[in-house]
């Protein structure tokens, strides 16, 4: 029997089918608009249906780089009106530029995306990159990638049309490429900022002649990537030269290198004729000492250009000229270096001499050493007595091998340590012994006896306080600063101008330190490490692990070492900006290598040894053995031996289990079989049961195997008074024994007797008893 169906719900139902998938797939989210800078930030329009919104940043390639938070709003936030409207925002410090963006409502199976665009000042004009054809800026349609409208467009829109909705971006248009260069008469070195992603650089130096003395082309920048200066090194160019640094539709620049002269008084500088209207700061070095008690390293930190100079500066006066001048007078004979910089941000132009010396940052554990050149060798010693090595390369920056490196000591460098860098003739030597607290403005602690100490205060751009101090003979210091706000950052440095090593560390003010409690520092660690942050109630720590960016707020912190590399790995805590604690755990997920050996075959009582081959990189805790033959198991601390010996008393098949555990708790199981077959060689004779003192007893014994024949003579304690092992002979054969008593009391004694096999077997103890008379 057919079953008929009614025509008119085949129908409906068709319908409601073809209306599903679209419904489901396109109809939460119509539409984005979002504002590009530090972190995205923007507004979803929704549908009714629609409560939630998910999203995520990614590298054009593929690989997601960050995540995406809702805020439902009531009010309206885009054009859906009120209660229509989701908002989001990432913590992805990268300005969003160059990424795909993408989001979707919960109702959703299709992820909206788009290309946030990359935008560049140069002049007047401002260029925009990575658009999406079919795009349009304003009211002007885009056909290409790229469009240059003028740099005064107040906050340009980007309305990208995406598979029937629309997503507009505002993107983040102040930024500008600029660049910092240096010569010297050894090097010449190129800082560029804010280049846009995607697009190589090309850098050409010429010297004053206009002859090319060098071209590079720099690899473009990854989308999304933070703005961390590129230092190259160069030949150098000299004073009058030029620096060219060009990013094609980008920037094309130009800058000219100034000149400097040291006089009998003073010293002279000489900007290009095509320098911009700028600021300019020129540093210099002074050798001789000052009594110049405001600066933490002692002599004319500071000099104005107006005024008395310091007692030990005299003979110098100050430069005359319009260049601002900052830091020390120079010497005549001293070496300069002349920096030309870009003149819409941060320009510099300066004559600077390093002077030998150590800094120490205890609140990130940064350490440098200035003055060194060439390799070099460094030493931190640990308030325990530990002692961690350090080698490298010194140049100019962090990026040669210059300083030491944020982490070239994987362990937390508090006070009482210390640490020496040596690199040819140069020793630098420093104690780091610094502390700090606040309390209602009073800044105190402990530095060096004797040091300066100079405690400076801020609330973003507001100095809040600046005061220095020397330290007492015990090292106590104090300074009182009135009506410091809650949350201020306070620095504190302390310089020892006889080993010219200053140390640095931050504060926040009316807020006790956050500490890192669940792991100590050096800790070997494997899977999740549970982490808390102690802290005031109102204060909400900041997690940052190897130093990656976005960190995590939040008191505590599941960290899984899984995702990570043995070795080393930095966790640090902040309050705002400031670095309160960090620490390193050794992370250690890998089993320790090595095992219980091949299998064996043995005979009863023969030792069999076991080769462990027991190795681990973190270090391990115990090497344990269970040999299967109800004897008790043996275990070394410390992992220390490479071998285990035993001995089965009886015949059969045993499997014998080898566990290596390491100090962060992997372990590594591993069993071997030994067979031990046949019985005990026997022994066999008479044995005297009487024998005259001073004599010489003497009988003979068989064995069942070749070998020969321990015997120890003992005393009615149990000590052994004389010990004699015989000469070999074939199975069988008589092996005969002799024991001179010249030296024996008279008494009751035991002979005890054990063959040793030539094989390396073991027969069976046999004891009997024996009157010397």
């Amino acid at each position: 029997m057919t079953r008929r169906r009614n025509p008119a719900l085949a129908a409906l139902a068709a319908a409601l089918g073809g209306l599903a998938i679209p419904a489901i797939a396109n109809a939460g989210v119509t539409g984005v608009t979002i504002s590009s800078s530090t972190s995205p930030f923007g507004c979803a329009d929704i549908t009714a249906a629609t409560s939630t919104v998910q999203g995520t940043l990614s590298l054009p390639g593929g690989p997601v780089v960050g995540g995406i938070t809702t805020r439902p709003v009531a009010a309206t936030a885009c054009g859906g009106g009120a209660g229509r409207s989701i908002s989001f925002d990432s913590r992805l410090s990268t300005n969003s530029e160059g990424l795909v963006f993408s989001i979707r409502g919960d109702d959703e199976a299709t992820d909206l995306s788009a290309r946030i665009p990359t935008a560049r000042r140069e002049g007047t004009t401002l260029h925009l990159l990575d658009l999406t054809p079919g795009s349009t800026v304003d009211a002007t349609p885009v056909t290409g990638t790229t469009l240059d409208i003028p740099a005064a467009t107040p906050n340009p829109m980007v309305t990208i049309p995406v598979g029937g909705r629309n997503v507009v971006v505002r993107p983040y248009t102040s930024r500008t490429v600029y660049f910092y260069g240096n010569t010297s008469p050894d090097r010449t070195s190129v800082q560029i900022n804010d280049a846009a992603s995607g697009i190589p650089v090309v850098v050409e130096g010429r010297d004053a002649g206009g002859n090319l003395v060098f071209t590079r082309t720099l690899p473009a920048a990854q989308p999304g990537a933070d703005d961390v200066p590129t230092f190259f090194d160069y030949p150098p160019l000299g004073a009058g030269a030029t620096l060219r640094v060009v990013q094609q539709g980008v920037v094309d620049r130009t800058r000219r290198f100034g000149t400097a002269q040291f006089t009998a008084d003073g010293f002279r500088v000489a900007l290009p004729s095509d320098a911009e209207r700028g600021t300019y700061g020129v540093n210099l070095a002074l050798h001789a000492p000052s009594e110049d008690t405001t600066s933490p390293l002692g002599p004319c930190n500071t000099l104005t250009t107006t005024g008395p100079l310091p007692s030990n500066c005299t003979g110098l006066t100050a430069p005359r000229t319009s260049v601002e001048a900052t830091g020390l007078l120079p010497v005549g004979g001293d070496s300069v270096e002349v920096n030309s910089g870009y003149s819409d941000s941060s320009d510099s132009m300066g004559i600077s001499e390093t002077r030998n010396g150590i800094s120490f940052d205890a609140s990130s554990g940064y350490i440098g050493a200035a003055g060194i050149r060439g390799p070099f060798q460094a030493a931190l010693t640990l308030p325990g007595g530990r002692v961690l090595r350090h080698r490298g390369v010194a140049g100019d920056s962090e990026s040669d091998g210059g300083m030491l490196g944020p982490d070239p000591f994987p362990a937390h460098a508090g006070p009482g340590s210390s640490l020496r860098a040596t690199a040819g003739a140069v020793d630098l030597t420093a104690a780091i012994n610094l502390s700090a607290e606040e309390s209602g403005g009073r800044v105190s602690g402990r530095a060096t006896p004797g040091a300066h100490v100079r405690v400076s205060g801020r609330l973003g751009r507001l100095t809040v306080g600046d005061a220095t101090t020397t330290a007492a003979a015990d090292g106590t210091y104090s300074v009182q600063f009135p009506g410091v706000p809650r949350g201020s950052e306070i620095t504190v440095v302390s310089g020892d101008p006889g080993t010219r090593a200053a140390t640095q560390l931050r504060i926040v003010a009316g807020h006790r330190p956050v500490r890192i409690a669940g792991a100590t520092d050096g800790a070997p660690v494997r899977g999740v490490v549970d982490l808390t942050a102690d802290a005031d109630a109102d204060v909400t720590p900041e997690w940052v692990v190897a130093r990656g960016f976005p960190g995590t707020q939040g008191r505590t912190l599941a960290l899984d070492t899984r995702q990570r590399e043995d070795g080393p790995l930095r966790v640090e805590v902040r309050d705002g900006f400031v670095i309160t604690d960090y620490l390193y755990l050794d992370v250690d997920n890998t089993a320790p290598s090595g095992g219980a050996g091949a299998d064996q075959r043995v005979r009863p009582g023969q030792q069999v040894v076991f080769v462990t081959g027991a190795r681990d990189d973190g270090g391990l805790a115990t090497v344990s053995a269970r040999f299967g033959d109800r004897s008790p198991a043996v275990q070394i601390a410390g992992g220390a031996a490479g071998t285990i010996r035993h001995r089965f008393a009886k015949g059969g098949r045993y499997t014998v289990r080898v566990t290596l555990t390491d100090r962060a708790g992997n372990v590594t199981q591993d069993t071997a079989t030994v067979r031990v077959s046949g019985a005990a060689p026997a022994l066999r004779g008479a044995v005297p049961t009487r024998a005259a003192r001073r004599g010489t007893l003497r009988f003979t014994q068989r064995a069942s195997a070749a070998g020969r024949v321990r015997v120890q003579l003992m005393n009615a304690t149990g000590r052994t008074v004389l010990t004699r092992t015989t000469g070999g002979a074939a199975k069988g054969k008589p092996i005969r024994v002799s024991l001179p008593l010249t030296r024996v009391a008279p008494g009751r004694y035991l002979i005890v007797r054990q063959f040793i096999g030539d094989a390396g077997e073991i027969g069976a103890v046999k004891a009997s008893r024996l009157t010397i008379r």
